[in-house]
């Protein structure tokens, strides 16, 4: 009986442990595909895709949509939620690309893909799901960004309807996407 209670006591431990690390990187929301100015692919298009800007690549391409499957284990992408702004703040758009679940899950994450030297390739994923949008809340270089909101369920809440909202801000900061702000708000009725 003692060694039972060792045993949870520790597995509970261990959870708790990963937990507040998960809940303390603001940086765990993106993972960087590319840290060179010069887009440089990824393993399932290694010098990128060829285009001479991100508003000529094809985004239901074989191309496109293996590497972002690849990605987030699945997943579609609608061409007509591709979002275009310059998002780094070099005076030179960049793409959002969501990825959606293809059902009633929301959005997977989204890719963020950017033009050089004749090639388009990832720079960052935004690995959070929910649903994902571009925002531009003033003309200007560096106002836009990327939305995320995430429902916060209670018990009780229909998969449609959470409480509340957890709405997150991401902004590029020279070398990756981070957290400008976060709010929570009411749900939706």
């Amino acid at each position: 009986m003692h060694k039972r209670r060792l045993v949870a006591f520790a597995a509970i431990a261990v959870a708790a442990a990963m937990f507040a690390a998960a809940c303390r990187s603001e940086k765990a929301v993106v993972s960087q595909a590319s840290p060179l100015p010069v887009p440089a692919g990824t393993s399932a298009t290694p010098g990128g895709v060829s285009a001479g800007g991100v508003r000529e690549v094809d985004w239901g391409s074989a191309a496109v949509l293996d590497e972002v499957r690849r990605h987030f284990n699945g997943g579609e992408v609608e061409p007509k939620r591709v979002a275009y702004a310059d998002l780094t703040g070099d005076g030179v758009e960049e793409a959002l690309v969501v990825v959606e679940s293809g059902g009633t899950a929301g959005d997977l994450g989204a890719a963020v893909y950017r033009a050089a030297a004749g090639r388009v390739a990832v720079l960052a994923w935004i690995d959070r799901a929910g649903h994902i949008e571009l925002r531009l809340p003033n003309v200007g270089p560096n106002s836009a960004f990327i939305a995320v909101e995430q429902g916060i369920y209670a018990p009780g809440d229909a998969n449609c309807c959470p409480s509340r909202i957890r709405e997150t801000a991401l902004r590029w900061d020279g070398s990756a996407f981070v957290i400008l702000s976060e709010q929570i708000l009411p749900g939706r009725p």
